[in-house]
């Protein structure tokens, strides 16, 4: 039993560990740390001391997918990244605390409701899904207002958005919401309305 527990431990966690690793890697190849990538993948990386006072580092943001949660659920005992260990935490430690930043949305909303409350997690400020949609869909048209995971986000300020199943389509429904400013769907400036500190 318990060598078969490791063993679905191994497999669920495995996945995962790959591509945040290669998500790292090629955010810090990107800012031209390359010196920092190869220094990973050479033995004793994991003790090679990197300056990160300059922190000038592309945030990588996870979005999870349909059923997904937070770490408050489940006592914190089950991470949907990484199950039974924190993989954040692991991969924060192994690439000189990387920032990541796991967003939390509705698991089982729409892409379009998703994708709003994802950019407002990452802005910050009080999630707006618009006029037009949230009458059409008959919901509030406000939700939860959040403090904000990386509020510089913006032009030169970029983002990596990765998503797990569902939250690969969440990420890919904002990159078109932010494309199109939401006018194809009626609601011209659905990303313009109050910031985080705002009343």
């Amino acid at each position: 039993r318990i060598q078969a527990s490791q063993r679905l431990r191994a497999l669920y966690q495995a996945p995962t560990s790959i591509v945040l690793q290669r998500a790292v890697s090629k955010a810090q190849y990107q800012r031209g740390d390359r010196d920092r990538v190869r220094a990973k993948h050479t033995r004793g990386a994991e003790r090679a001391h990197v300056d990160h006072s300059k922190d000038d580092r592309i945030p990588i943001v996870l979005v999870h997918g349909f059923c997904g949660w937070g770490k408050d659920e489940f006592k914190g005992m089950l991470n949907y990244w990484g199950g039974f260990t924190d993989l954040i935490k692991q991969v924060r430690k192994a690439t000189g605390n990387y920032p990541i930043y796991p967003a939390v949305i509705g698991p089982f909303s729409s892409n379009w409701d998703r994708a709003v409350e994802l950019f407002w997690q990452i802005k910050g400020g009080q999630v707006d899904y618009g006029a037009v949609h949230s009458a059409k869909h008959g919901h509030a048209r406000f939700g939860r207002r959040f403090a904000g995971l990386y509020p510089a986000w913006g032009p030169g300020k970029p983002v990596h958005l990765v998503g797990h199943s569902m939250g690969g389509l969440t990420a890919r429904m904002l990159v078109q919401m932010l494309r199109d400013k939401g006018r194809s769907c009626g609601e011209d400036g659905l990303f313009r309305t109050r910031a985080a500190g705002d009343a």
